[in-house]
Formats: C-alpha cells, structure tokens, sequence
C-alpha cells in the first residue's frame, strides 16, 4: 500500500493526535522503506567487509552494533513489508547476517563469530518486538 504522503496542518495548538496522523501517513510509504532497507543493507555490509582505518560504531563493543543494526533493519523489513509474517522477517533477517559472517570468513583484517550471529539474533528479536506494540499499532489503525 504505498499512498501519496499527507502532511495535516499543523497550528501553535497542534495535537498528539496531529503527530500520529503524520506517523501513520509515514507508516504507509512501503517504497520508501524498502528503499531505504536496501540502502542500509547495503551499508551495513560494506561496513562489515571493508578495511578502514577508523571503525564507525555505535558503541565500543561490537555486538552492541550488531543489536543495532539488525533493529533498524527488522524495523525497515516490517515497515516496507507489513503484511509479511513475523517468521519470515527472522529468517530473511538472520540470513541476512550469517551472510556477512560467510563474507567475512576469507578477509584477513575481520573476524566471522558466531556471537555476532547472536546479537543479530537479539536485534531482529528486538526490532520485532518493538513492530508488534508500536508500527503494527500504527498501520493498522486509521
């Protein structure tokens, strides 16, 4: 379902009832999640294979951006493909990080682990959790 964004007016007095109108006008883009999913996909990945000198991170310990990385790309997963069935976000997910791990395996300068398997694991946990009490609330409602 992927309808033209709606912005409400908003006035000095404007609502929590306003903000939530735009969230679920925003909730609705499927295209855009879904472009941005494959963005940040496509970062998370580079980021995991390439040599640089100063590692980007969230926190100083790795699995923390792990746990990261997977809630934002489970939460992008959910918002582009609403309907899809919790399992298959999870499979499609962990796929998704034991295939940085394979890709890791043969690179010199990084490591494969399985306790970043686990902390992908906990992030697409995670991220489906925070879907099914905040986002499906959202799309679903009217």
């Amino acid at each position: 379902m992927t309808g033209s964004l709606t912005i409400p007016a908003t006035t000095p007095g404007a609502s929590i009832h306003t903000m939530t109108d735009l969230l679920r006008s925003l909730i609705h883009q499927t295209r855009l999640w879904r472009a941005a999913l494959f963005v940040s996909m496509a970062v998370i990945l580079w980021l995991a294979t390439a040599k640089l000198d100063h590692p980007i991170e969230v926190s100083s310990w790795d699995k923390i951006n792990h746990l990261v990385a997977f809630i934002e790309v489970t939460l992008l997963t959910r918002l582009g493909w609403p309907q899809m069935k919790a399992l298959h976000v999870a499979v499609a997910m962990l796929g998704f990080g034991v295939l940085i791990e394979i890709v890791q395996f043969p690179l010199p300068y990084r490591e494969t682990s399985l306790l970043d398997v686990f902390a992908d694991s906990l992030g697409i946990a995670a991220g489906l959790i925070l879907w099914r009490f905040t986002g499906a609330r959202l799309s679903t409602t009217s």
